[in-house]
């Protein structure tokens, strides 16, 4: 089976009000920014690919590191990648993706056609992603090096990709077979614990209702909620053990060192 690793790159904080639906506080909250690698079977598989520096000093990121440097400590050369998954295309998810120049990009075709078409006339949808990120993923999809993928389509023996809509259009979240269990990559499907727990959605959504109702479906995909692993929460970093000497790299195929119910905030204690 897989193991998988969660590297993040990026830190920031923003405000509470923007992390949760329905919140009016404005207090400061901290948000995490990952990539992921999976591997096993003879594979390494990256999923997303991250923003630069020149991104993160743009919309006000601490960036700690360039993504694709995080996996030379897992033993990874990003040039050596043979595949790289997208969950989605905005713009901490989508940059750099000139370190993979020998990568196959697989992408599902929703999300492909969200970004590119009429939703992208909405300022709010629009804000989210890169132009210039964009246009680098047209050109792979013209250089023939991108896959477009379907709903539950299989991207490895004990790998598979799910839409769940609600971020956007084609955002999709991985399954993957470790020897723990199913381990699922929530990416933006779920920015945070608490919003499972409590539920409330991430601000930035094509409809809240949607979002929500993702979450029942992280968990049928799952398993269970320990089998989640949130795209945004720094939590992550207190739940799975620190792995490849490294401080922010974590192991999160394996069963969390707390239950995830323990997952801070308790939103009713904000005063939202």
């Amino acid at each position: 089976m897989y193991e998988v690793f969660a590297i993040r790159y990026a830190e920031a904080t923003l405000p509470l009000s923007v992390c949760f639906d329905g919140i009016s506080d404005p207090m400061p909250h901290p948000i995490s920014y990952f990539i992921w690698v999976i591997r096993g079977q003879g594979r390494v598989i990256v999923v997303d690919t991250g923003f630069g520096r020149d991104i993160a000093a743009a919309r006000g990121r601490a960036w700690n590191f360039a993504p694709h440097d995080g996996l030379r400590y897992l033993g990874v050369d990003p040039a050596r990648v043979e595949t790289v998954v997208m969950t989605h295309l905005h713009y901490d998810h989508s940059g750099n993706s000139a370190a993979y120049p020998n990568a196959q990009f697989l992408i599902q075709a929703g999300e492909m056609a969200f970004c590119t078409g009429p939703a992208m006339q909405d300022a709010a949808q629009a804000h989210h992603y890169a132009p210039e990120n964009i246009a680098e993923f047209v050109g792979l999809l013209h250089a023939g090096r991108m896959h477009l993928m379907q709903d539950g389509e299989e991207i490895a023996p004990g790998i598979t990709g799910h839409i769940i809509t609600g971020h956007t259009d084609g955002q999709q979240v991985l399954r993957v077979q470790s020897d723990a269990g199913p381990v699922v990559l929530a990416s933006d499907a779920l920015h945070y614990y608490a919003s499972i727990r409590e539920g409330r959605a991430f601000t930035v959504n094509t409809g809240p209702a949607l979002k929500l109702a993702g979450y029942a479906r992280l968990r049928g995909l799952a398993g269970g909620s320990d089998r989640i692993i949130s795209g945004h929460d720094p939590e992550v970093m207190r739940l799975w053990p620190q792995t490849a000497g490294h401080p922010d790299i974590r192991l999160v195929s394996v069963d969390p060192v707390a239950p995830l119910d323990s997952a801070a905030p308790f939103l009713s204690q904000q005063g939202g």
